[in-house]
């Protein structure tokens, strides 16, 4: 939790202790920027609500997964 302290500014959200780990709630109407935003945290999670995320966060990585297929097809020459 102490990690995610350091992540997470208290503006944006609030974390809780709970026997099954951290819970985070945010307070952002963007569904791509929250989706982000979790990923950047770098730790596992479980989203909740709203069901809407969860669509969000395939979304994302459908485009991070895109990014990456095409980043092995680019050849840098020197020229």
């Amino acid at each position: 939790m102490e990690q995610l302290h350091d992540r997470v500014p208290p503006t944006y959200a609030t974390l809780e202790a709970t026997e099954d780990g951290v819970l985070l709630r945010a307070y952002d109407d963007s569904l791509d920027h929250m989706a982000r935003f979790l990923v950047s945290l770098g730790c596992p999670f479980t989203i909740m609500q709203p069901v809407a995320l969860i669509d969000e966060m395939r979304s994302l990585a459908e485009k991070l997964a895109l990014q990456a297929d095409q980043s092995r097809s680019v050849t840098i020459t020197n020229e």
